[in-house]
């Protein structure tokens, strides 16, 4: 009966929910940060490449046409296994390229069942290292009761 209970949970939240950290290296299965303040063993985590695309900067009609994305754009969701100073590994291996000089970064994913969005939810805005994204995980229902706003 307990173990219902607890599934049965309900979550408020609001503001800022994740923790951000710039990545500044990137191996098979571990990253290095520039600070691993906030992330604990178990946590939820995404690694996302911010920037990176080439653009077509000739006057022409093509011009801001995108000519590679050099990575940009990629992310995927990782689970912390062990943290030793500011560096991560994770439970499995980095499965895309990403490029630290397209300003990658981690974020803390919260996991929650049941959750309701009490006041406004956002994320910290971009900074031109971290920030820009917000993310969360419900595995139960998720009860918008206020706005969610992403700053870019």
């Amino acid at each position: 009966m307990l173990f219902y209970n607890l599934n049965a949970q309900t979550t408020n939240i609001s503001g800022v929910i994740n923790n951000y950290a710039p990545v500044t290296s990137i191996f098979s299965q571990l990253v290095s940060l520039s600070s691993s303040t906030g992330f604990i063993v178990g946590d939820k985590v995404v690694i996302i490449q911010m920037k990176g695309a080439t653009i077509d900067t000739l006057n022409t009609s093509n011009f801001g046409t995108i000519t590679s994305y050099n990575d940009a754009g990629n992310y995927e969701m990782l689970v912390i296994s062990a943290i030793s100073s500011n560096t991560i590994t994770f439970t499995t291996p980095i499965l895309r390229t990403y490029d630290v000089f397209g300003l990658v970064q981690l974020v803390k994913v919260p996991v929650y069942n049941n959750v309701n969005v009490t006041g406004l939810l956002s994320c910290l805005p971009w900074n031109g290292l971290i920030g820009g994204v917000l993310v969360f995980e419900a595995s139960g229902n998720i009860i918008l009761n206020s706005n969610i706003d992403g700053y870019w």
